[in-house]
């Protein structure tokens, strides 16, 4: 068995990404477009290349990396499935989500649907909710007024559907600033204004 924390940095540098450690990739502002390909490949057979006690950390860490606009739809696919299959923690699992929040498009949007809607992944979906804001798809809406119901990401389905100027989902987001959590009356409250804000 690999260590997998030392032998990513290598495959990294000899990818011309000039790093020391695999945070180093998630904490700098630059971004590494070449190190696209082998986060994908080490994620992708992570079981085979690190022990458990490393395996989730590191897991953490390549994902954090893919993290960011530039692996937006190659990174989606395989996301996808990790974020369905990790066998880790619901953390590792809420930072996979994060990771879909950024990287998925709508032509990711059939199997990313199948996950918002599914309540046994509890909060871990509440990013990827939060950025279907960006989406420009009419299927979209339908669905964030059903999740408005979803205690786990009803908050993050009204802040998307307040970028989105929904105005369908008025009554629903009315009914939310009334009876949710501090945090949930406080998006629906916010989604509301942009939706007149829209009307007017």
């Amino acid at each position: 068995m690999m260590n997998g924390r030392s032998n990513i940095v290598a495959d990294l540098v000899a990818a011309g990404v000039s790093v020391q450690d695999i945070w180093d990739v998630v904490n700098s502002p630059k971004q590494y477009p070449e190190a696209i390909p082998v986060l994908m490949r080490w994620l992708e057979n992570l079981e085979e290349w690190s022990e458990p006690p490393e395996r989730e950390k590191l897991e953490e860490a390549i994902v954090r990396s893919l993290t960011v606009p530039a692996a937006r739809k190659v990174a989606a696919p395989l996301l996808i499935r990790r974020f369905r299959e990790t066998p880790y923690t619901e953390t590792n699992r809420w930072v996979i989500g994060n990771a879909l929040g950024v990287v998925a498009d709508p032509s990711s949007w059939e199997e990313i649907a199948r996950l918002i809607i599914d309540p046994t992944y509890g909060t871990a979906r509440q990013m990827i909710v939060y950025g279907l804001g960006k989406w420009k798809n009419p299927r979209v809406v339908p669905v964030l007024i059903r999740l408005l119901d979803d205690p786990d990401v009803s908050g993050h389905a009204a802040h998307a559907l307040g970028l989105l100027r929904a105005k369908e989902a008025q009554r629903k987001l009315i009914e939310l600033a009334s009876r949710g959590s501090p945090f949930q009356r406080r998006e629906a409250r916010a989604a509301l204004r942009r939706v007149s804000s829209a009307e007017g």
